[in-house]
């Protein structure tokens, strides 16, 4: 068990050094980086560890490995690994992105019955909408809804929303509420006439539907949210293993 964990604590030590590796050298998308042979020479590891390393930045979405050809630079897309409870803000994160948010609406509406439903609350129970614009850089990559129960957080709306404000560091801090599992259903959708300028593509351009449903540290559902990304620019990686 030991081994284990100081494996898993060099593979991340790695990880953080190759991106960054990727800021420092300004690596475009679509551009080389060294062959593995170099990088086991530059960073004083084992073979072993740099492909593991490369293995989790490839199913982070931050570079593509094909081989016969070497080690690629993704293009920005963002990508969601199943299995770990992540805001939008802490993925851009751990791929050395830089992300920001605009909101195009907040304000208490009354609970519908699938939302009350969610947050285990009775129907027309007022509740924190919050619509942000996603985006990576210049980018915008989707529109978030966020649903919050208005008793437990009064004052969430009227907070000081910045472009870098992350909404589970927010509850986290403010409210000591500590996301620790949740649900999610990923369906096909379409981008309709309404939102289409607002992520810059053609109406109707395919799109995937997140809806989560996430629950604090004593078991209780804190937020249910819908989430629409760009199918060009959002991944969802799954993780299958076989019992």
């Amino acid at each position: 068990m030991a081994g284990s964990r100081r494996h898993n604590s060099l593979t991340d030590q790695v990880v953080a050094e190759l991106l960054e590796l990727i800021r420092a050298e300004d690596y475009q998308p679509g551009q080389q980086l060294p062959p593995v042979d170099r990088l086991v020479e530059q960073m004083e590891v084992g073979r072993s560890t740099v492909r593991e390393a490369l293995r989790l930045l490839q199913a982070r979405g931050v570079v593509e490995i094909v081989h016969g050809r070497g080690i690629f630079v993704s293009d920005p897309r963002v990508t969601r690994v199943t299995g770990a409870l992540y805001g939008f803000t802490d993925i851009l994160r751990q791929r050395g992105l830089k992300g920001r948010s605009q909101v195009l609406d907040a304000r208490t509406i009354p609970a519908d019955r699938e939302t009350a439903r969610d947050l285990q609350v009775r129907r027309n129970t007022p509740v924190n909408l919050l619509k942000r614009l996603r985006f990576v850089g210049d980018v915008p990559i989707g529109l978030e809804t966020s649903l919050t129960v208005h008793a437990r957080f009064p004052d969430l709306l009227q907070l000081d929303w910045t472009p870098e404000t992350s909404l589970y560091a927010l509850l986290q801090s403010r409210y000591g509420v500590i996301p620790t599992t949740a649900t999610q259903r990923v369906s096909a959708t379409l981008i309709g006439d309404e939102e289409c300028h607002l992520l810059n593509v053609a109406p109707n351009s395919p799109a995937l539907l997140v809806k989560t449903i996430a629950y604090d540290q004593e078991g209780k559902p804190f937020e249910c949210g819908y989430s629409r990304y760009c199918a060009d620019r959002y991944d969802y990686y799954v993780h299958l293993k076989r019992e």
